[in-house]
């Protein structure tokens, strides 16, 4: 079973579907770069085309770099103010039309590894992650 990933970062949004089973990307992820402090909106448009990109219809998780709670950004560096209470979860289900969970990357991190086990650098970047 695969689902899409989205990496919101500071500097761009990346993302590929991913094999559930495996923790695989199952194509070459892409990387749109972002502005010095995105808005909820940029973010939005952003990460929607980088799903529209595949095609994907299907489940989505992103991981965002902030406080998020239920889906909502609590807090966040480096982005813009907008964010701050914006529920990003649920907006990118109604625009997206799928299942979406949006949490921390970073503890989406420890579910990965929790998961499949810790990734060598040498082994993320030869899968093109970074």
């Amino acid at each position: 079973m695969g689902v899409f990933g989205l990496d919101i970062g500071g500097s761009g949004m990346k993302g590929a579907p991913v094999d559930l089973d495996t923790g695989e990307l199952l194509e070459e992820r892409i990387r749109i770069p972002t502005s010095q402090a995105p808005t909820s909106k940029a973010v939005v448009e952003t990460s929607l085309g980088v799903i529209e990109h595949f095609g994907r219809d299907g489940p989505v998780g992103v991981g965002f770099p902030c406080v998020i709670k239920d889906g909502v950004v609590r807090t966040a560096a480096n982005v813009a103010k907008d964010l701050t209470g914006f529920d990003l979860q649920g907006r990118l289900k109604r625009e997206a039309g799928n299942v979406v969970r949006v949490v921390n990357d970073a503890d989406a991190v420890g579910l990965a590894e929790m998961r499949w086990g810790a990734v060598s650098t040498a082994r993320r970047s030869s899968r093109g992650a970074s």
